[in-house]
């Protein structure tokens, strides 16, 4: 993948995100997942047990990894 390419992919991960964050605060506060495909295809607790089936199966693009919040430390950082 060239860095256009991965540029665009990261751009359209990050609007994803941007526009499901209330959601997944709700569903997965406390938890790291994995974003690919404007999906969330895993949900863990650290980046290695989250990584480890996709590196397993051999993909070499990992998914957007993001830490999930609590809604009160988001509020917090929100408001600052």
């Amino acid at each position: 993948m060239n860095t256009e390419t991965f540029a665009t992919f990261m751009q359209e991960e990050h609007r994803w995100l941007s526009e499901h964050f209330d959601e997944l605060i709700d569903q997965y506060a406390g938890k790291m997942v994995a974003i690919q495909g404007g999906k969330v295809v895993a949900v863990g607790d650290n980046a290695t047990e989250i990584y480890r089936p996709f590196r397993e199966a051999g993909q070499t693009i990992m998914p957007l990894l993001v830490s999930i919040p609590h809604p009160e430390e988001w509020d917090n950082v929100a408001h600052c």
